[in-house]
């Protein structure tokens, strides 16, 4: 697509070599520009995200965690000497670092990057933030924030960073960000749908009134079955099976159950994907792991988030056959995830500490049902249609503008039920930096 004004004027300031933070609405082209500046960028252009599905969003982009070999859990820059013995041929020859998806980047993560980039500069870069580095980042600080599970994790995030977003961090504050907000909206035209996204993303005054008018507009109930309806955005994972559930009863295919296997403990209630996966012909299926292409960390097979058909499954090579909505056949194998649990204790000089302790492993494959998904998975995504499972309500800042702005108007949405105030949820935190990011322009 053409860059519009705003857009090329975000990416002059990427090719010119700036640091840049390019934020706007769900909308209004973030990657497009990321796409143009990749195709003029020359070599040594590293491109990230903090999952695998918004990794493939990009061209030839990888996810942090990989590309950087960082390890799972809280990261602390004095246990990662061994990533810099790996890593620093490859850290040394970055020239620029775009990291797209930024408000779901945590502030320990953010800050990792940073020490790691200095660690492996060449003499007299190490001083500098991010070793010299260029740093883009990219992404909507309103959307979805980054996953907390643990309250001993929040609480050691806000002591030594200041907060669980990257923008807490000195890191942020030492790139000297050119801040750029896109402001044309392409995803959707229809106004009053705009002007209601724009009332639910800030918290508007006109909130109450904008919602009254919306649950006027926007049909509530499903008109069709769970096979041919459109996808089911809903904000909780335990809402989201039972709707896949529901659906697959309805499948002619007996199918098989498949056990996962579990040591040491590893809590039900935060298993990734069911413990007996029952897998039918013709089922739609969502991946929820990654597999790359030998050792190359950027072209994956499948990532996080792939959505497809199931063909067929071997219980003698132990694989599902999938062919996937974007193309491909791919074979699917078991997936290995490790359970951790999280303490905090004060030494003997009062600081705080965390304590990282592996309880479990499980084994299964990384698939699911995809009648239904999380709003979580679709961050990034553009839907044809889309029916919102409000239930009990959303639970976490963003996560209702995330789920309405997916669509392009008030007649591609359904909902379970109207909206309520209370389920527009903010961050005081968020709504603050981005007040005074716009006041500083």
């Amino acid at each position: 697509m053409q860059l519009d004004h705003e857009q090329q004027v975000a990416l002059d300031a990427m090719l010119a070599g700036q640091n840049v933070f390019l934020t706007g609405r769900a909308g209004t082209g973030k990657s497009a520009v990321i796409n143009a500046f990749i195709r003029h960028h020359p070599a040594n252009l590293v491109c990230v995200a903090p999952t695998g599905l918004a990794a493939r969003n990009l061209t030839e982009a990888g996810t942090i965690h990989r590309t950087f070999g960082l390890p799972s859990g809280v990261l602390q820059p004095g246990n990662l000497a061994y990533i810099l013995l790996e890593k620093r041929p490859f850290l040394s020859t970055v020239k620029t670092l775009l990291i797209d998806e930024i408000s779901m980047v945590r502030s320990d993560t953010f800050n990792v990057i940073d020490c790691l980039l200095r660690e492996s500069a060449s003499s007299g870069y190490s001083g500098l933030p991010f070793g010299g580095k260029q740093i883009i980042v990219v992404g909507d600080f309103y959307q979805l924030p980054p996953v907390v599970r643990e309250q001993a994790v929040e609480e050691y995030l806000e002591e030594y960073l200041n907060g669980i977003y990257a923008f807490n961090t000195l890191a942020w504050q030492s790139a000297r960000f050119q801040n750029i907000e896109l402001t044309q909206i392409h995803r959707q035209t229809e106004p009053e749908f705009i002007a209601f996204l724009n009332s639910v993303r800030e918290m508007d005054t006109d909130l109450q009134e904008r919602l009254h008018d919306a649950n006027g507009r926007i049909a509530a109930n499903r008109s069709t079955d769970g096979l041919n309806g459109p996808i089911c955005l809903c904000c909780s994972r335990d809402t989201a099976n039972k709707i896949n559930a529901q659906a697959l009863a309805q499948l002619p295919d007996s199918g098989v159950e498949i056990m996962g296997e579990k040591w040491g403990e590893f809590p039900d209630d935060e298993l990734p994907v069911s413990q007996v996966l029952l897998l039918k012909r013709g089922m739609r299926i969502m991946l929820l792991g990654n597999r790359s292409h030998g050792t190359d960390i950027q072209q994956y097979e499948y990532v996080n988030g792939d959505q497809g058909e199931v063909l067929y499954y071997d219980p003698i090579a132990r694989v599902i056959l999938v062919k996937l909505d974007r193309g491909p056949i791919v074979k699917v194998t078991q997936t290995c995830w490790t359970h951790y649990e999280y303490t905090t204790w004060r030494n003997e000089e009062g600081k705080l500490q965390i304590v990282q302790d592996e309880t479990g492993k499980f084994w299964q494959y990384p698939v699911m049902p995809a009648y239904a998904t999380t709003i979580h998975k679709t961050q990034g995504q553009t839907l044809e249609k889309a029916h919102v499972i409000l239930g009990d309500g959303c639970f976490a800042p963003g996560q209702l503008y995330t789920a309405l702005s997916r669509v392009r108007s008030f007649d591609s949405l359904t909902l379970d039920r109207p909206i309520r105030f209370a389920d527009a949820l903010g961050d005081a935190m968020v709504q603050a930096f981005m007040k005074n990011l716009n006041q500083s322009k």
